[in-house]
């Protein structure tokens, strides 16, 4: 892409002559002046959200930056040209793009010093990539002194600054006067430039808009999730135009409001800009907005399998340890309070290459494709979290009881499975002790070894669907219902596979007073030796499947307590 036409200043009354030196200009001008006819709707823009009441939504939240001893926030001085310790109520833009696989460069301890110096920025400005740069020469335009930009603010080379910086993800783009997205830009070297010049804005509706974006390199991204659904503002710079969104509309580079398209199905809200911004979130949706987040995060692709969890952390951090009014933390991604429905969420394709080994594989970290909960299930019953909490005798916390936290008798709720005090009887999974936030669960579970067939009933891109039966031993042949899974993986299977089952989820048998229909089942294998087990009883999860099958057909089949399993 081309650079951004300009022409540089040449500045001697408040800025630092050394900047302009040949060596810095032949890389392109530090300073870059825009066409004034560009960026004037961008100001009304912005004008109009911090003036008119209607945009009231649109303000940034103050920033929130606890005192950490040697932990600062930070950013670029665009007019000093340097990175400093952000002033007190600091109004700042900031970044999102994707890095790509560009070298650039980035904040270190032994860079600081020389970095904070006015004019510091100059040392790195030939290897700053394009995109930063024009994000620098875009918001100089707008008279917007400060710039917040991830690889230049966060010290790389610090784990602790690193650290508390992920985990205060949310207070950096809910704080920030808006943010510009690349959105086109699948490089941090690809620069803002060929959408800002672009000649007219392409999109005539929201809807076209919000294609474009879903469609881009950077929606592929794990970060920009958390960047985009947690910013009031932000400024699209697509290959087809530039655009802006703020909590009140969206409109093009010339300011013109975008209408949305009669008969399109609207975005989740969700997914949108400041979507998962606490005031959007309405009195009572907070589990819906979190398994709505997960849904639209879990395909996005990182380069570090550990940065699942880090590029998620503004999400996790916004409910503050309570959702539904409920006091729940999260465990590997679950919420706590929730957590035995939560645990029933499915893979919306099956694909064992795409296991993430840094995280177990009951949670929907451990796998790197799209996951989707069932909301029918999830949000219509009675939350429990029999598999995270050991039980009190025969009785459970109902945590999310419309009279207020009570004890109610489990047979109401969930049965757990108990080895000890009934080991031929049935149960749903339930916790051995108390979980420790380990990697690996131990489980009182109900197994049964069921057999699934070598030939598909349908397919669907790499999965296809099979039956699943009770052995010959049994009985009977009918199949309980069929499981999508991986051709390739099952093509590795012997032709007569079997494999354990494990009763996960179901509802009261009305027909059968104090008896379960099982409806979910998970299918466990072994667990390969990569750190969560490897050994008899120790299993991972390979994929789930819904069913109809009464707790009496199960037991016969051979499905009672098994005593405990490691689940990880």
């Amino acid at each position: 892409m081309q650079a951004l036409q300009a022409q540089t200043y040449t500045y001697l009354e408040n800025q630092n002559p050394h900047l302009l030196s040949t060596s810095v200009l032949q890389y392109g001008p530090i300073m870059l002046q825009l066409d004034e006819t560009r960026t004037k709707p961008i100001r009304q823009w912005l004008a109009r959200c911090r003036e008119e009441t209607s945009h009231n939504n649109c303000h940034p939240l103050a920033i929130q930056w606890p005192t950490t001893p040697g932990v600062q926030f930070r950013v670029i001085d665009i007019h000093r040209r340097c990175i400093t310790v952000a002033p007190e109520n600091c109004r700042y833009m900031a970044l999102s793009y994707v890095w790509g696989a560009v070298d650039q460069p980035k904040l270190t301890v032994d860079m600081s010093d020389k970095l904070a110096e006015e004019g510091g920025l100059a040392t790195i400005w030939p290897k700053m990539p394009q995109t930063v740069r024009d994000a620098i020469a875009f918001c100089d335009s707008l008279g917007e002194q400060y710039l917040w930009v991830d690889a230049l603010c966060i010290m790389q080379d610090s784990p602790r600054d690193m650290r508390l910086s992920i985990l205060r993800m949310r207070q950096i783009y809910a704080a920030a006067k808006c943010t510009l997205s690349a959105i086109s830009a699948s490089t941090a070297s690809a620069g803002l430039s060929a959408s800002f010049i672009a000649d007219a804005c392409t999109c005539p509706t929201a809807d076209d808009l919000y294609g474009v974006i879903e469609a881009s390199p950077w929606s592929s991204r794990a970060w920009c999730y958390q960047e985009k659904v947690l910013s009031h503002r932000m400024i699209f710079f697509t290959g087809r135009g530039l655009y802006m969104q703020c909590q009140s509309g969206v409109y093009s580079g010339t300011g013109a409001s975008l209408p949305r398209e009669n008969g399109r199905p609207r975005l989740d809200r969700y997914n949108t800009v400041g979507g998962m911004l606490s005031m959007n979130i309405r009195e009572g949706d907070g589990l819906h907005s979190y398994l709505s987040a997960v849904e639209h995060y879990s395909s996005r692709i990182t380069t570090k399998k550990i940065d699942k969890i880090n590029a998620f952390q503004g999400i996790l951090k916004m409910y503050k340890e309570v959702m539904d009014g409920v006091v729940s933390t999260f465990c590997f991604g679950l919420p706590t309070f929730a957590f035995d429905l939560a645990f029933c969420w499915r893979a919306e394709q099956h694909n064992p290459e795409l296991r993430n080994l840094a995280f177990p594989s009951w949670s929907w970290l451990g796998w790197d494709h799209a996951v989707l909960f069932d909301r029918a299930m999830i949000l219509s019953k009675t939350h429990t979290n029999q598999m995270f909490a050991p039980l009190d005798g025969s009785k459970q916390i109902d945590i999310s009881s419309q009279a207020g936290p009570g004890f109610l008798e489990i047979s109401k709720l969930r049965k757990p499975a108990d080895s000890y005090r009934d080991p031929h009887g049935f149960g749903f999974p339930a916790a051995m002790n108390l979980f420790n936030r380990e990697p690996n669960l131990r489980l009182n579970a109900s197994i049964a070894k069921l057999s699934i067939a070598s030939k598909p009933k349908g397919s669907n891109g790499l999965n296809n669907c099979y039956a699943v039966s009770p052995l010959p031993s049994s009985g009977t042949s009918l199949p309980l219902g069929y499981i999508w899974l991986h051709k390739k993986w099952r093509e590795q299977q012997e032709a007569l596979c079997t494999m354990d089952f494990m009763a996960l989820a179901g509802k009261p048998d009305m027909q059968r007073p104090g008896k379960w229909i099982i409806t979910m089942l998970m299918c466990l294998q072994v667990a390969k030796d990569h750190g969560f087990g490897g050994h008899v009883n120790e299993y991972e999860r390979l994929q789930v499947m819904d069913c109809e099958l009464g707790e009496e057909a199960w037991l016969k089949m051979g499905g009672s307590a098994k005593g405990w399993i490691k689940l990880g």
